[in-house]
């Protein structure tokens, strides 16, 4: 998930978190994973995503840390 730079902070990404929790919860899902950088790893921290792990990929020879977060429902 992205949200284009003209919109940070404005509460859409948020949004768009609620209603995609919301429909999980009623397609019976049990939680919500997510590989998340580094950068938004705090939003999802603070909708109470937790990590499982941290990844380290190499891509285009540049290595990338991310992690898999998990927030049960």
């Amino acid at each position: 998930m992205y949200t284009h730079k003209d919109h940070l902070r404005k509460g859409v990404a948020q949004l768009m978190m609620a209603q995609l929790q919301e429909k999980a919860i009623q397609m019976g899902a049990r939680c919500l994973t997510a590989d998340v950088s580094k950068t938004a790893r705090p939003f999802f921290e603070k909708l109470g995503f937790v990590i499982l792990h941290e990844n380290h990929n190499l891509i285009r020879g540049v290595w990338i840390t991310n992690y898999k977060m998990r927030k049960e429902l």
